[in-house]
């Protein structure tokens, strides 16, 4: 399920000096990096999420709940969090602990206050709504329960839940899941969901004509979009093509330490040494297989020339690449139009959203109307004041979870690099 890119051998076999036999020596000087250009702040900008921070009252996602429909998130320090039901069925008592480590990492690059990684929309409130257990399954019944219940507490008891984040797919979808994203949406909340990595056809929920479905794009690490482009692996296709796409490569966001997808993590780079011979002393903690004062992935493999970038940022940030990212890039815009117009309804804002897309080279079945824009979407949805709804902690949280028939299907952007 968690998928890992193996680096290439820098140099292929080392060679010897008279004066050091030990030493290899490499073919190369530079070794693979990821530029500032995927910032956190990058992305804000590539996306034009300036023009709506730069406003006289500035739009960064005040007033606006974000429901995170997905495998829980951790109450990390800078994040505003309230914790939903938990709808995973895992009857754990930390059950609302994102044990898997994605809900936690779409939160944090949706609403993070982080100085160094913040979110897009950092002063929106994210609503956490668990579905998924520790190996990232979940059921269609346990999404559509936490869909309705954000649908029947979107404005009630101190919530104003007006986006879905939903990097969910479901290829088994009788109609149900679809119907459940429908209510919501009718009900006035923006339901932003995942294309898919699989490269193939979009299926639900993101197959709902209505909802925003969000492909990837790669920026190449710059901010103009000329050089942008959509990878193989976001879906679309002639019956139904993402609404827009939005950066989704090594986006930075939170990591959860000794989770599924952080052991995963562990476990390619462990292998990475194996299969070029590099001992390491142990399997276990985090600095067997990562050098955290100089920030690098294992020196023994770089003294063996092996050039494998590192998809750890610290301790506490990992970059992910996926659509899960780009949904999440996209609702934290979402966010911050809402908190500059809270008038828009979703219709409106996905009209807006397409509208001022910005055209991306590639097939218009996986690039849609083309990449957000939301310095165009500020000028096609003009501000007519800044939300002032309360985001008070909820007075009461309540729904009981159905028993999972566990049907197997995935987290979208578990592709971690």
């Amino acid at each position: 399920m968690v998928g890992f890119a193996v680096g290439g051998v820098a140099g292929g076999a080392a060679t010897s000096g008279a004066d050091a036999p030990d030493a290899p020596v490499c073919s190369v000087t530079e070794w693979t990096t990821y530029s500032d250009g995927y910032s956190s702040r990058a992305i804000a900008a590539t996306i034009g999420a300036d023009a709506f921070y730069g406003l006289a009252r500035p739009a960064t996602g005040q007033g606006v709940d974000v429901a995170v429909v997905d495998t829980g998130v951790n109450d990390v320090a800078g994040t505003n969090l309230v914790q939903g039901p938990d709808f995973s069925g895992t009857g754990s008592a930390a059950a609302a602990a994102d044990t898997f480590g994605h809900g936690t990492h779409m939160a944090s690059i949706i609403a993070s206050r982080s100085a160094v990684y913040p979110g897009i929309a950092p002063d929106a409130r994210i609503v956490s709504l668990k579905v998924g257990g520790y190996d990232g399954r979940a059921d269609d019944d346990q999404v559509i329960a936490a869909l309705d219940w954000a649908t029947a507490h979107h404005s009630v008891d101190g919530f104003n839940i007006r986006v879905v984040n939903l990097a969910y797919g479901s290829p088994s979808d009788s109609g149900a899941l679809s119907a459940a994203v429908q209510r919501a949406w009718d009900a006035g909340i923006v339901v932003v969901t995942a294309a898919g990595n699989d490269g193939g056809a979009i299926t639900a929920p993101g197959s709902n004509p209505n909802v925003i479905t969000v492909g990837a794009v790669e920026t190449q690490g710059t901010l103009a979009t000329a050089d942008d482009s959509v990878p193989d692996y976001s879906a679309g296709g002639t019956d139904r093509a993402p609404d827009v796409v939005a950066p989704g490569q090594h986006v930075p966001g939170v990591r959860t330490p000794g989770s599924f997808v952080d052991k995963g993590v562990h476990d390619h780079l462990v292998r990475v040494a194996r299969e070029h011979d590099v001992a390491i002393a142990t399997l276990g903690p985090d600095d067997d297989v990562y050098d955290w004062a100089t920030n690098e992935v294992i020196p023994a493999l770089r003294a063996a020339c092996v050039d494998e970038p590192s998809p750890y940022l610290s301790r506490t940030h990992v970059k992910g690449t996926g659509t899960s990212e780009a949904t999440a890039v996209v609702s934290g815009a979402v966010a911050l139009m809402l908190s500059a117009n809270p008038a828009l309804t979703p219709a409106q804002v996905k009209a807006v959203l397409t509208e001022s897309a910005v055209p991306v080279a590639g097939d218009a079945t996986r690039v849609g109307a083309g990449e957000i824009d939301l310095s165009g979407a500020q000028d096609a949805a003009p501000v007519v004041g800044a939300s002032s709804v309360s985001t008070s902690a909820p007075t009461s949280q309540s729904a009981v979870a159905s028993d999972p028939g566990w049907r197997g299907n995935y987290w979208r952007g578990n592709y971690w690099r």
